[in-house]
């Protein structure tokens, strides 16, 4: 039998025991309409999930130099120096930190501690802690850049730089003309010759001059018949020869890696001994060169397989007393031996030597040397001979002819005093006017 009435009149189910009867006779709201009608009226019940209030967060703690980058003179004492402690945690004081500082090398406790690092605090409420300035202080005379180091007892570091600039000055001097100035560039250079300057760098310096660069060895005289110096230096695999009225000369590249001796005399590692571009000897554990102006040719002294001899383009090879094949060289044809004796050629002219400087003299022929002895200092060369000195030069060391440095600092010329605080010098003996031309480096004594 067929169900008559209408499909739809079945109730509309609205959920598993909710149901809307429909009346055949009054069908009412289709099915449809209940529908729709139940999606935009039946409640939503939205759960409040509660979230907690974003807690406060941590970070790792640190340190910071509050009052750095840091610049000192050399010899000066670092103003004050502060540094700040963070916890990392905003709930967490500072206050009561210990921060360790470490020194680098060129930095010390001005009070004489040998300790490295120091401990300072504790930090205050705001994480601070100052070290008074004049706590460190800076070592030697030279410059450079250095690196403070601390580190909180809570496990935070930091550093920060200490540029240390070299205070002094750069000098030259002869009894004519008197003193002039150089640049200060030049504080940290190595004399190599009067008014010539070899700087850490590789730079070669005239005067207030870069005359090369690259440069690893250099040695220069004094020429007096052109009153600049002759000067010879190896540079990025090449040997050269410089004046201020020739210019460069280049010489034989085996010679790259050579040290001259003295204005065109090059000894190399293999013993070889050259003059400009020829080997005149072999076997050379020492030499010195020293230049002839009034023949235009080196003088050279050197030592060769247990053998003392000296050499010149004009005269050629002279063999001296073999006792001196273990004595230092101090100019050509003058040697100081380990027991204290010097010689000039076969003779000994002292004993008792502890230091000694000669130049060769081409207006006489032979050497002028000055030399310390048994508490004294004195002059010698073999027409003159002896002229003893001030006994206060006794612990000096001659530096040149007649020219003294003392360990506190002062140079001296003969029995005077020509500046304090030196720290490096040279001089070279002009013949032509006979005085001495001396070049030298002052700074400020640091403890």
């Amino acid at each position: 039998m067929t169900d008559d009435r209408n499909k739809d009149d079945r109730p509309v189910i609205l959920g598993e025991d909710r149901a809307i009867p429909v009346h055949p006779a009054n069908p009412g709201l289709d099915r449809r309409t209940v529908l729709s009608g139940a999606a935009w009226t039946l409640p939503v019940i939205a759960l409040a999930v509660a979230t907690p209030l974003a807690a406060a967060s941590a970070t790792n703690p640190t340190l910071t130099f509050i009052n750095g980058p840091y610049a000192v003179d050399s010899c000066d004492d670092l103003g004050p120096v502060t540094v700040e402690v963070a916890t990392g945690d905003p709930t967490a004081s500072p206050a009561g930190q210990s921060v360790n500082v470490t020194l680098p090398a060129g930095l010390a406790w001005a009070d004489g501690g040998t300790e490295a690092t120091r401990a300072f605090g504790p930090t205050d409420a705001s994480g601070r802690v100052t070290i008074p300035a004049g706590t460190i202080t800076t070592v030697g005379t030279g410059g450079g850049d250095l690196t403070l180091i601390a580190t909180a007892s809570n496990g935070a570091s930091a550093t920060a730089p200490v540029v240390v600039t070299m205070t002094g000055e750069v000098t030259n001097w002869d009894p004519v003309i008197g003193y002039g100035s150089l640049t200060t560039a030049l504080l940290d250079a190595t004399l190599v010759g009067y008014n010539m300057w070899l700087r850490p760098n590789g730079d070669l310096w005239y005067g207030n001059s870069v005359i090369a660069s690259g440069v690893t060895h250099a040695a220069a005289e004094f020429d007096p018949s052109i009153g600049v110096p002759r000067v010879s230096f190896t540079q990025n695999g090449a040997a050269q020869n410089w004046d201020l009225i020739g210019g460069y000369g280049a010489l034989s590249p085996v010679l790259a890696d050579s040290i001259p001796v003295g204005y065109n005399v090059w000894l190399r590692p293999n013993g070889d001994l050259w003059y400009g571009n020829g080997v005149i000897a072999s076997g050379v554990t020492g030499a010195i060169s020293e230049f002839d102006q009034a023949l235009g040719i080196p003088r050279v002294s050197f030592t060769q397989n247990g053998v003392a001899q000296n050499w010149d383009p004009v005269a050629g090879y002279g063999t001296v007393n073999p006792v001196l094949a273990d004595a230092t060289l101090v100019g050509y044809n003058m040697w100081l031996r380990p027991n204290g004796d010097l010689w000039y050629g076969n003779s000994v002219i002292a004993s008792g030597v502890t230091h000694a400087a000669a130049e060769f003299d081409p207006s006489i022929g032979v050497p002028r040397v000055s030399f310390t002895q048994n508490g004294a200092a004195q002059n010698w060369d073999l027409i003159g001979g002896y002229g003893a000195l001030s006994p206060v030069l006794a612990d000096s060391i001659p530096v040149g002819y007649n020219v003294w440095l003392r360990p506190n600092g002062d140079l001296w010329y003969g029995s005077g005093v020509i500046a304090s605080g030196v720290t490096g010098a040279i001089s070279e003996f002009d013949e032509v006017q006979g005085i001495p031309h001396v070049s030298f480096i002052t700074r400020p004594k640091c403890f």
